[in-house]
């Protein structure tokens, strides 16, 4: 079980973002395309409160690596989000065994692009993601809150905007930027549901 501890820039310029991560002298890792599944698990109180709680699995693949991710989140607070992650060998076939063992969840199937860094020097972990219809988004992962907000600080980006909250849902998130999520959704959806049949 790992502490999830991160924060989420969007609108960022994508070639600001990486000359400053070079001057900083963070580490490029690698740059992925991912197939992504996220299953609805449970939901309650209201996203802006400290009553809220969600759980949720994700099955997540970059042609190479698959991961299981199970994710909590408590409240608003960064420091209160928990993930549990095991790999696994196959995207198509974990995504069956999970909708199998959960049958009337809510799911949805998306593709993104993600630029991948490393600063060792706070032990950070930043990426930079291109969702479909949106703007570049960075996200930095590290072991504290202070360390995390240093960073972003000496990162000193002139585009972007702090994400109020981490539990923003990728609903909310698209909603900023006036896009029919669901719509979107639907059509990945149907994509997924073909990579399904494809399995029988």
């Amino acid at each position: 079980m790992l502490h999830e501890i991160e924060i989420s820039v969007t609108n960022i310029n994508l070639e600001e973002a990486k000359e400053r991560l070079q001057e900083l002298e963070a580490n490029y890792v690698g740059t992925y395309n991912y197939k992504i599944l996220n299953i609805e698990i449970e939901n309650r109180g209201n996203i802006e409160s400290e009553e809220y709680y969600t759980k949720w699995a994700r099955v997540r693949s970059d042609g190479k690596k698959t991961t299981l991710t199970l994710k909590e989140q408590y409240g608003t607070d960064i420091n209160k989000r928990l993930e549990y992650e095991v790999e696994t060998s196959d995207f198509i076939t974990t995504a069956k065994i999970i909708l199998k063992m959960l049958p009337d969840a809510k799911y949805s199937y998306i593709e993104k692009s993600r630029i991948d860094y490393r600063y060792k020097e706070n032990n950070l972990d930043i990426v930079i993601d291109k969702w479909p219809k949106l703007p570049y988004k960075m996200e930095v992962e590290g072991p504290s809150e202070e360390s995390i907000k240093e960073f972003y600080k000496r990162l000193n980006l002139k585009s972007g905007t702090l994400a109020p909250s981490i539990a923003v849902s990728n609903e909310e998130y698209y909603k900023m930027f006036n896009i029919d999520y669901k719509e979107m959704i639907n059509e990945y959806n149907e994509k997924f549901e073909k990579m399904l049949e494809e399995l029988q």
